[in-house]
């Protein structure tokens, strides 16, 4: 029951709860300088910024092409909602967009294949008007340098996001535990088919007795009974089934507030009221792990400490024997751990070019150079 983790020492666990969610599927076939995975989205987001500076600087003289692989409602989100922003962009420049060109690749030969008919209808209308090209039917089998190759056409571009299903950590494969498709598999507790006491949710996990589709709301959902099935797992007692929602509420942007496309089993609207209630539903989730997070709450002193009057002799008796509240930076480990544990520490043995001041010249802090003219 240990977690192994890179450069780091292994941690102990008594129960362990996953939840890693998906990572791009490699490729080396279709991975170049010039293409964009949206996940993991943290690099997807640094890249958007420059990619969005190099199409403005762009010559209008010259085509810009910017190519998005993956027809499902992420893909085509993402195409509609950069070019309107890109258009944006441009306009407040006094510039034109004639020079841009947009793609949509899919190896489906429908868009949004898990919608229904009605939306891929509304989707494809809307990619039609907005001139996106649509190809559909073209997987892309590899990328060659600024060209996209698929099984029968090869085509050029200068930016290519990359949008397609992702896949589960390959790590996991050595873990010993049951997997489906790569993903975890658990039963309808969340609890691993294989492995007691391991958890797993969200995209990472795979519930064999519901299967559903990679999407946020499942993950979400999973929470509260995540939640009480730990909290059953250390009181020792019996788990509690889940069993997830069968359709969910997808709401599909446009980059336009008087266009947003409504999904919902075989329902299909589009329209700026649907634009306004995705945002609201959009914000107010963020808003739980930031505005409305209860600071005050985590804030406030788990016990109460009595102010004492210096005047009064018999407090002032009090406080002289009482013993030393404070026991310095380590405290956390409480103090005789920390010195047993330094005093056992050979300070030759942590001589390095890197530490400044360290355990040789005992000081109140340590000094590390980071690289070669910053400390820390």
């Amino acid at each position: 029951k240990k977690i192994i983790l890179k450069d780091r020492p292994p941690i102990s666990y008594d129960v362990l709860s996953v939840n890693l969610g998906i990572s791009p599927k490699r490729n080396p076939k279709v991975e170049s300088p010039f293409v964009t995975p949206v996940k993991p989205i943290e690099k997807f987001s640094a890249k958007w910024e420059s990619l969005l500076k190099r199409v403005i600087e762009a010559d209008e003289e010259s085509k810009f092409t910017l190519v998005v692989v993956g027809g499902g409602a992420s893909g085509v989100e993402l195409c509609l909602s950069m070019q309107a922003r890109i258009k944006r962009e441009l306009k407040a420049r006094g510039k034109n967009h004639h020079h841009l060109v947009f793609m949509l690749f899919s190896g489906s030969d429908v868009l949004l294949p898990t919608h229904a008919k009605k939306v891929q209808q509304i989707c494809t209308q809307i990619l039609k008007k907005r001139n996106i090209e649509i190809k559909l039917k073209c997987r892309v089998v590899e990328i060659d340098g600024n060209y996209i190759k698929t099984e029968n056409e090869s085509y050029f571009f200068n930016e290519c996001i990359w949008c397609t299903q992702a896949g589960a950590q390959q790590w996991l494969e050595t873990t010993g535990l049951a997997l489906d498709s790569g993903f975890i598999a658990v039963k309808d507790t969340l609890e691993s088919v294989n492995t007691p006491n391991v958890f797993a949710c969200g995209d990472v996990a795979s519930c064999l007795p519901y299967p559903r589709p990679k999407a946020g709301v499942y993950a979400v959902r999973q929470g509260p009974p995540l939640f009480e099935n730990l909290k059953r797992t250390l009181t020792n007692q019996p788990l509690l089934p889940f069993k997830p929602q069968s359709q969910y509420l997808a709401l599909i942007g446009t980059g336009e507030q008087n266009e947003c496309i409504y999904s919902r089993g075989s329902l299909a609207f589009v329209g700026g009221i649907y634009w306004k209630m995705k945002d609201w539903i959009d914000t107010t989730f963020m808003a739980q792990y930031t505005s409305l997070l209860p600071f005050d709450k985590m804030r406030s002193p788990i016990i109460s400490i009595p102010s004492v009057a210096l005047h009064d002799e018999e407090s002032i008796s009090v406080v002289k024997e009482s013993p030393m509240r404070c026991g310095g930076c380590g405290s956390k480990i409480g103090q005789t751990v920390l010195s047993n544990v330094l005093s056992q520490l050979q300070p030759n043995l942590l001589k390095r070019d890197d530490i400044i001041t360290g355990l040789d010249t005992p000081d109140d802090c340590a000094i590390i150079r980071v690289v070669s003219a910053n400390f820390l």
